[in-house]
């Protein structure tokens, strides 16, 4: 097994809890992107604003991330992104990341966006994760690949629409599965809707479910 390689932190690509919300994002990004494989990444503690999608890609191997501070994401798609299509993204150890935005009631056209979008992962450990605000908490999207073998342990979520969303491409070897799921809460206040009954709202949702060929 390779030794972890280079250790580095936002800190020093220029990310800070009063850099501008561009700034971050890519200071970010350039930290993962000189870590490389089988690297590591520190993002110390304080609030760091960030616009745009963090992208863990394929070649990030054994990547470890440890995070003592929290993400304040503005943007308007996704805040990270681990692994890509067109590959897969293995070993990755991801701990104590905590992502939120700013979000109004009622939590039916409040709650926007995804937190951690997952596509094409494998093997990977996640670790003492929380994210509060968004539509979706944490969406497994198989893409081309598949997200399967990883471990999520205390992963959780606050005013979240669906907490952990799972997407199953129609594609053979394109699967979401054999995923295990250890501790963690999921808390949404129910007042906060306008009808808790009818919004489809849920802890878990499972989409597009097709059986391989």
């Amino acid at each position: 097994q390779l030794k972890l390689q280079e250790s580095v932190s936002i800190l020093d690509f220029g990310a800070s809890t009063a850099a501008t919300a561009t700034a971050n994002t890519t200071a970010i990004q350039a930290a993962i992107t000189a870590a490389g494989a089988y690297g590591q990444v520190y993002i110390p503690s304080g609030t760091y604003d960030i616009n745009g999608t963090i992208l863990i890609p394929n070649t990030s191997i054994g990547l470890h991330i440890k995070c003592d501070g929290k993400m304040n994401y503005t943007g308007t798609t996704v805040a990270w992104q681990i692994g890509e299509s067109g590959g897969k993204l293995w070993e990755l150890n991801l701990n104590g990341l905590y992502v939120t935005r700013a979000y109004t009631t009622p939590f039916e056209t409040g709650l926007l966006y995804t937190a951690f979008r997952f596509v094409s992962v494998g093997e990977g450990v996640f670790n003492d994760l929380r994210c509060q605000g968004f539509r979706k908490g944490y969406a497994l999207h198989s893409g081309d690949g598949s997200v399967s073998l990883n471990t999520f342990s205390s992963i959780s979520s606050q005013d979240c629409f669906y907490n952990i969303y799972m997407n199953c491409e129609e594609f053979d070897y394109s699967y979401t599965t054999a995923n295990a799921f250890l501790g963690g809460y999921h808390v949404t206040n129910q007042a906060n809707f306008t009808d808790n009954v009818t919004s489809g709202a849920a802890l878990i949702q499972i989409e597009n479910t097709y059986r391989l060929t």
